[in-house]
């Protein structure tokens, strides 16, 4: 099926079967993976096609989510300030959509 249905190519980075990595070979039986940590995986194509496949690599662009913790005493405007600064000065970002900088939470002070 995976080769029918050709959810993954390689080269694409991929999460399946409870491994995450680049595929580096698809065939009948396995898909190996390339891992991050530089080991290579051979995960049984049953497994892989039983589970959730993500592929990272399917969209031109995604979404990244970085998310910065500050103390209470430290001052929000000046550090968003900041972060757009270096979301400005980065010239990977997209403008359109365009990036956002905001407040998520006020979490315990422990």
């Amino acid at each position: 099926m995976i080769i029918i249905l050709r959810p993954f190519k390689i080269g694409d980075y991929i999460e399946a079967g409870g491994t995450a990595g680049i595929v580096l070979e698809i065939s009948i039986f396995s898909t190996n993976l390339w891992t991050a940590d530089n080991r290579k995986i051979i995960v049984p194509n049953g497994q892989v096609y039983r589970g959730t496949i993500v592929n990272f690599n399917a969209n031109e662009t995604r979404r990244i989510d970085l998310v910065y913790g500050i103390g209470y005493n430290d001052n929000f405007d000046k550090a968003k300030e900041l972060i757009w600064e270096i979301i400005k000065s980065d010239e990977r970002i997209l403008k359109d959509p365009g990036a956002s900088v905001m407040l998520l939470e006020l979490g315990d002070n422990n």
